[in-house]
């Protein structure tokens, strides 16, 4: 066989022996690639910790699911207390790892205005059916919504008056008293953050509502 001949046959093998490579490695990548690719278990779902206060029956911090929502959340806390804002936030919003969620107290615009009869009732004269008294007006006060133009004083206040307050709700008022049953009177409004529900963030919302001084 001649020098050209055996050139010639040289070069056929070659490109064979190339294109069966480069056949085996498409084969072998295409086999590959499902390995290489996030497999996705709807069984199983990374962990998240948050926490929530405010109008919820078991303030605290829960681990749930990954996917879970502010729903799950609220579910996780015992549910809505009967004060609570149900609208302020998205309860289909999927729940951070490390975030806090409050849940406010109803806005004085949802409560329903007592009517003129139900003003009547509370201590009003003959000569003034529509107009409380004076008398009526302090012992109404004591009931429990606080002055419009003062503060509530966390160490004496009663549970109602701690209730009227925005984010505390039923639980969270008893644990005030509690805490400062056992543990002594606040010596200045950041020590509510002590009770457990109540976080710093709270605390900066109730500091124009509340007071430690008589």
């Amino acid at each position: 066989m001649s020098d050209a001949g055996s050139r010639r046959r040289g070069l056929i093998l070659s490109a064979v022996a190339a294109l069966v490579i480069a056949a085996l490695y498409v084969l072998l990548r295409q086999r590959n690639v499902p390995d290489l690719l996030v497999q996705s278990d709807e069984g199983w779902q990374p962990e998240v910790r948050a926490a929530v206060g405010g109008e919820v029956s078991n303030p605290g911090t829960y681990v749930l699911r990954g996917d879970a929502r502010l729903s799950d959340l609220v579910t996780a806390a015992g549910g809505y207390t009967e004060r609570a804002e149900r609208t302020a936030l998205n309860p289909a919003a999927r729940v951070s790892d490390g975030m806090e969620y409050i849940i406010p107290v109803q806005s004085a615009r949802s409560v329903p205005s007592p009517t003129h009869a139900d003003i009547a009732t509370v201590g009003a004269t003959p000569a003034a059916a529509g107009t409380a008294s004076p008398a009526a007006s302090r012992s109404a006060g004591k009931a429990g919504t606080p002055p419009a133009t003062g503060r509530v004083n966390i160490n004496t206040a009663t549970k109602e008056e701690l209730q009227a307050l925005p984010a505390i709700g039923p639980a969270i008022a008893q644990r005030i008293i509690d805490d400062r049953t056992a543990n002594g009177p606040y010596k200045q409004i950041e020590d509510l953050a002590r009770v457990r529900g109540i976080s710093a963030h709270t605390v900066d919302q109730l500091r124009e509502r509340i007071t430690v001084a008589g």
